[in-house]
């Protein structure tokens, strides 16, 4: 289990997403922050940057953010129309 330190709520057990999962079905309807960062396999503190840059939708629910299943799949939709976010790729070749 991984330990990460929330300033809210000190430290806490954070539950993987059941590792890689094998299809997009089997994910939550809604994950928290560090969840979808997991899914997207980005770290933590991109995953923040994207929501706070409104490229990642999520849904206030208090002073939790939660990520819906349904916001993943239009970030990488509009990512893979796009090209990801923060990239150039013809600089990148």
């Amino acid at each position: 289990m991984d330990r990460r330190r929330s300033p809210d709520m000190g430290a806490r057990e954070v539950e993987p997403v059941c590792g890689r999962p094998t299809s997009w079905d089997s994910l939550p309807l809604a994950l928290d922050v560090e969840q979808a960062a997991e899914v997207l396999g980005i770290g933590r503190n991109s995953c923040y940057a994207l929501v706070a840059r409104g490229e990642l939708s999520v849904v206030r629910v208090g002073r939790r953010l939660i990520v819906p299943r349904q916001a993943l799949e239009n970030f990488l939709m509009a990512a893979a129309a796009n090209g990801l976010p923060g990239s150039n790729a013809e600089t990148d070749l």
